[in-house]
């Protein structure tokens, strides 16, 4: 299959996504021993790969179990990982029972960050397909291009909304020190912005 190795991972989304490693192949990438031996083994055998970019910040739970929407027609393994390119990968998580014989894996995905699935099977012969469930639970993911997310961190959250206020104090501040200084002859001048506080609407006035 096209995607028999990470170079051609096939991009999946939240939700429910039909796979299958029919004709797959062993990957050199494989797991340490030390994060992913379930049962004396910690090769995922006839593996596919999948990349996902998360929509959150935050828990996102990737699973063939039935009770999160997933399935699997023979005894599955999963792992994830993340890095630059498939040749500097670092395992996120691994899983190979959670549900039966089915996989689970939850991990903290961080927004902008992409991620690789590996799935596969337990047994050196094992091969079929299944369901893949995907859920994102924490903060929306925000477009970096749109104007809400201000400080470009993938996220419309508090932060963003700080950045405003305080430039919206700034903005008052200036105009307020430039009417004083319009009508110095006429009366008191306002002082200088120091203050780094919003300006209420009545004192502009």
């Amino acid at each position: 299959p096209e995607n028999d190795e990470c170079t051609g991972a096939i991009e999946v989304f939240d939700g429910v996504t039909g796979v299958t490693n029919f004709n797959a192949t062993n990957s050199a990438n494989q797991p340490p021993a030390d994060q992913c031996t379930f049962f004396g083994s910690a090769t995922i055998n006839n593996d596919v790969w999948y990349s996902y970019t998360p929509t959150c910040g935050g828990t996102v739970t990737m699973s063939f179990c039935g009770a999160e929407g997933g399935s699997a027609s023979f005894d599955t393994k999963l792992a994830v990982w993340t890095g630059p390119d498939c040749d500097n990968l670092e395992l996120v998580a691994c899983n190979d029972d959670s549900c039966g014989l089915q996989s689970q894996v939850t991990f903290d995905a961080v927004c902008g960050q992409g991620y690789y699935i590996q799935f596969g099977a337990f047994s050196a012969v094992g091969s079929g397909s299944g369901n893949l469930s995907i859920s994102c639970d924490g903060d929306p993911c925000g477009d970096p291009g749109i104007p809400g997310d201000l400080n470009g961190d993938g996220i419309v959250n508090a932060a963003d909304l700080n950045i405003l206020l305080a430039a919206w104090g700034h903005r008052q501040c200036d105009r307020r020190h430039q009417r004083g200084r319009h009508r110095e002859r006429r009366g008191p001048q306002h002082p200088p912005c120091e203050l780094d506080r919003l300006i209420p609407r009545e004192e502009l006035r």
